[in-house]
């Protein structure tokens, strides 16, 4: 499935987050995110830089390690209600006077048979009877099935569900963003100041 949005710099990617982490946080509006780009264009670590400047707990679940009864939980029989309980899984944030950051990365990666557990992580916040606090913001990334990359179409009942960034390699944005304020070597953003392609 292609995505039909204006591509961006990992830089307006990450401000599109605040902006969306600071209304949900002023109740104004609660959505669930995906970064779309090529591997290795800096998704994980947009999220990554999210967090710790939110002073958010990361919970970052990699669907392609996981299955559906993963983020389920545990079952166990209680025998004084007569009826299975789910332990919850400690991949999942529980304390909502915290705020938490869930990371559901490499989405589009993910076993077809995921997708209905992820539906209600994105459109419900809950997976069975476990319910994400209201403190929580979710981002999904993935790549495309166009890069080349291991991943599944993403079908409507998916998609309709997040607000949709494709993110965009620009090296004026990686420069002024990420190399100038970490120090990194003269030599490397000169070489990227003179190939930038």
């Amino acid at each position: 499935m292609a995505v039909n949005t204006t591509p961006i710099s990992a830089g307006q990617a990450l401000d599109a987050l605040r902006a969306g982490l600071a209304a949900q946080r002023a109740c104004t509006m609660t959505a669930s995110w995906m970064l779309h780009g090529r591997p290795g264009i800096g998704k994980t670590e947009i999220v990554q830089q999210l967090a710790s400047e939110s002073g958010s707990t990361l919970f970052d679940l990699r669907l392609t390690t996981i299955e559906p009864q993963d983020l389920r939980g545990l079952p166990f029989y209680d025998h004084d209600r007569q009826r299975t309980v789910w332990y919850r899984p400690e991949d999942l944030p529980d304390d909502p006077a915290h705020p938490a950051i869930l990371f559901l990365d490499e989405l589009t990666a993910a076993a077809p048979s995921l997708q209905p557990t992820v539906y209600g992580l994105l459109q419900e916040r809950r997976v069975g009877r476990h319910l994400l606090p209201a403190s929580t913001f979710i981002v999904a990334a993935g790549n495309a099935v166009e890069d080349g990359a291991v991943a599944y179409d993403m079908g409507t009942a998916l998609s309709d569900r997040l607000i949709h960034l494709s993110l965009r390699a620009e090296a004026g944005d990686w420069l002024a963003r990420y190399a100038v304020p970490r120090g990194l070597h003269p030599a490397v953003t000169a070489f990227i100041r003179t190939r930038p392609d």
